[in-house]
């Protein structure tokens, strides 16, 4: 079941099958347990009851009971039989899983202990902070022990929720008691997701999906490459799983035949003959993508893919021919949109000539002809077809790619303990927290680990660690303590407030496993954030035979620039100013990890259909420097739903034009309007913004008027300087 809100997504779970009921066949005991389908209507019920505590709790839009979430991973529902006296036999459905409670008898009973689940400021380790009545100290627990023995049933269970993400407001907050200690702002429940299990992708991030290969026509001039991926925005990740046969061929620690042996479980394919089972089962595990594709129109779309077939936006320049074929690919899209538009101008000149002229406006020709609303796998497999939408795709891409937004601010309160500057600041807006960022396409979190546009040799020497061996070829990090929009110190004046945006944090090289001088700070993947309440497990995993050395001393603190200084109406936006390359993917080369690339440990897997990276690939991995692959991203935009709807509008908006300009010339007469209402100009609308006349350009520099070329920059921009 998919919920309604983004936001409803299990953060944790304490959930597992291995604390289900064990009775669950009726020979085995005169009461027994029988596992309910996901059909049955308890689901529901427990489905719309916990999303609508959640969703209040949350304060999501709409009413409370519009809402739905699925159980937590690891929870079932179970009928309980119980014959009676009369030969009837009773069946009640109760919820297990719970590591902490052995069973929850109705969905109201489980609402606290969802609260918990979702609070991540409260260790899931510790299930003395749950408010639910299996937590002996909870203050529900207490009121259920006190009603047996006061005369009157009592004051009934707290209904405060804590902290992240279920906070009240400030206002609620400071209503309470004058002992009530101040909540801290929640942790958004992605956040804690991306950063606990070191998701390689993240929600509404741009990615590439692996396609069929589709390959130019016989009779091209070789300059065309073949398409073998599709831009496009993951809008959902779900945790999948599948209990599986221990096998007779797995020893302890052998994770390549686990590996083996769950991707048999997956695809349901026949192991070999050698892998026998032992009778023991275990549970697999793995994250499933729903991904939009661009370029369809189509808002409503998925494409599932298994995170093997997905590859990072920055490494685009390494596919479809690198830029050479970005631009062969917006020339070949020019071509076909051209002789068509020839083609249906006849058509429309032969209507007009028998006495019967098209009545139809531009947008429904559009519409009609080369912007139909389609499914990904309805769309035809023609190569015209493919190479257009894959051309508009690109254009569209660049534009989110070209677009930034800070995320998820931080409430600050009067009574929270800050020095005097900070507290001022804060108060009076002049600074602001946010919990995270689109940038270039990705989502960046506090707590991440990003890379730097910045070359190890320009790193300043007095104040950090001399390089450890190698470092100045690979990349520094910055690990994000704080992101904060501040007004900048040389501010535009009294009318116009000049912005800048910057990241708080510690700086880190990639130093060699074996290189540990006595005094040094290594950051390893179980490192804890003190104060946050994130078991980091997995967000801060190196590439092989690496780990990460901070260079600043543990008193002190580096700042960077994201971006600025800018004012809010201001695009000029310069790219020296800009520090932040992108987010890391430290395992993107290794074999089990993706289907693309070889991997170094294994060479020769060219023949088997595999490319050796290149610079682009290693730099996004941290095995080169920053500033060989980094996003400019210069155009601020309020959210994501800004950034991506005012892409797709502006590419199709510009493609109209270009189609309507192409008609025109043509011959086409557009049909004369019915009354100022249906009124249709001579000509589109122009859209704003330089280079918009040439069609498919994503932006004006050189050869912008070439139509349809959607990456004559594109790729640069993606890779620039390199």
């Amino acid at each position: 079941m998919q919920a309604t809100h983004p936001k409803l997504v299990w953060p944790r779970t304490d959930g597992s099958d291995q604390n289900w009921p064990k009775e669950t066949t009726p020979r085995a005991t005169p009461t027994w347990y029988e596992k309910l389908p996901l059909s049955d209507p308890k689901y529901k019920l427990y489905h719309e009851k916990i999303g609508a505590h959640l969703a209040k709790a949350l304060n999501l839009p709409g009413r409370p009971e519009s809402h739905k979430i699925s159980l937590p991973p690891g929870y079932a529902l179970f009928g309980h039989h119980q014959p009676r006296d009369n030969g009837e036999v009773r069946v009640d459905a109760y919820m297990f899983g719970s590591k902490y409670a052995n069973k929850f008898r109705s969905a109201p009973e489980f609402f606290e202990h969802a609260s918990w689940l979702f609070d991540i400021e409260r260790p899931i380790s510790d299930h003395t902070q749950c408010g639910c009545k299996y937590n002996s100290k909870s203050d529900l627990a207490r009121t259920k022990r006190s009603s047996f023995v006061a005369s009157s049933p009592g004051a009934g269970p707290s209904k405060r929720l804590a902290s992240s993400p279920l906070k009240s407001s400030a206002k609620k907050r400071r209503s309470q008691s004058p002992s009530s200690e101040p909540e801290p702002t929640g942790v958004v429940p992605d956040r804690a997701q991306d950063l606990q299990h070191g998701r390689r992708f993240r929600r509404g991030e741009l990615v590439w999906f692996r396609i069929d290969t589709i390959s130019p026509p016989a009779s091209s001039d070789g300059t065309l490459p073949s398409i073998t991926h599709w831009p496009g925005l993951v809008s959902q990740i779900e945790l999948k799983s599948r209990v599986i046969p221990l096998t007779s061929a797995l020893g302890a620690g052998e994770i390549a035949n686990s590996t083996l042996r769950a991707a048999y479980a997956i695809t349901g394919a026949t192991p070999p003959a050698s892998v026998q089972p032992t009778g023991q089962e275990e549970t697999v595990r793995w994250w499933q993508y729903r991904i939009r594709p661009l370029g369809l129109f189509n808002s409503n779309e998925d494409v599932i893919k298994d995170i093997k077939d997905m590859l990072p936006y920055a490494v685009g320049d390494e596919l479809l021919g690198g830029e050479t074929g970005w631009d062969a690919i917006g020339n070949e899209g020019t071509r076909i949109i051209a002789e068509g538009v020839a083609v249906e101008a006849k058509e429309y000149q032969a209507l007009a000539a028998s006495g019967k002229p098209s009545s139809a406006p531009l947008e429904e020709l559009w519409k009609a002809k080369w912007a139909r609303r389609m499914r990904f796998s309805e769309m035809p497999k023609k190569w015209e077809t493919v190479v257009f939408r894959l051309a508009m795709a690109l254009k569209t891409g660049f534009k989110i790619l070209n677009s930034w937004s800070q995320t998820d601010r931080i409430d600050v309160l009067p009574e929270m303990e800050l020095n005097p500057e900070d507290k001022a600041d804060l108060l009076s807006q002049k600074r602001t927290l946010y919990q995270g960022l689109w940038w270039g396409g990705e989502r960046i979190w506090v707590d991440d680990m990003v890379r730097l546009k910045k070359d190890r040799t320009e790193l300043p020497t007095d104040q950090l660690l001399p390089p450890s061996p190698g470092a100045e070829e690979r990349a520094v990090f910055l690990k994000i303590r704080a992101i904060a929009l501040e007004v900048s110190p040389d501010n535009g004046g009294e009318k116009v407030t000049t912005w800048r945006c910057l990241l708080y944090g510690d700086v880190f090289e990639l130093a060699p496993t074996g290189y540990s001088p006595d005094e040094d700070i290594f950051l390893t993947p179980l490192s804890t954030t003190p104060g946050q309440g994130l078991e980091l497990v997995g967000a801060y995993r190196a590439p092989k035979t690496f780990k990460y050395r901070q260079l600043n001393a543990a008193g002190m603190e580096v700042t960077c620039d994201i971006i600025g200084p800018y004012t809010w109406s201001s695009t000029e936006n310069r790219p020296e100013d800009q520090y932040v390359a992108g987010r890391c993917y430290p395992d993107l080369l290794e074999y089990d990890t993706q289907n693309w690339f070889v991997d170094a440990s294994r060479p020769g897997e060219e023949s088997k259909g595999r490319v050796v990276p290149g610079v682009v690939s290693r730099a996004i991995s941290g095995m080169a420097s920053g500033t060989k692959a980094y996003s400019k991203s210069d155009d601020w935009q309020e959210d994501l739903y800004v950034i991506v709807s005012t892409a797709t509008k502006s590419v199709e908006s510009d493609m109209k034009k270009f189609y309507g300009d192409l008609l025109e010339k043509n011959g086409w007469k557009p049909p004369a309007p019915k009354d100022d209402k249906d009124k249709v100009p001579t000509k589109a609308p122009r859209a704003s913004g330089a280079g918009q006349s040439g069609g498919m350009v994503t932006n004006g520099g050189p050869g912008a008027a070439a139509g349809m070329n959607p990456a004559a920059t594109a790729g640069k921009a993606v890779i620039a300087g390199a």
